[in-house]
């Protein structure tokens, strides 16, 4: 295998994971995610 890369090559994984989750909490999402939102349109 170490044949088939070049000198500064790099490893990734051929398979991910990604866990989501629902928020229900509108305080939370409000401090949070809308928060960022809003700074990043601005």
């Amino acid at each position: 295998m170490a044949c088939l890369m070049v000198d500064d090559g790099i490893v990734l994984p051929d398979k991910a994971s990604l866990y989501l989750t629902a928020i229900e909490d509108a305080e939370y999402k409000d401090d949070k995610i809308e928060c960022e939102h809003s700074r990043l349109l601005d």
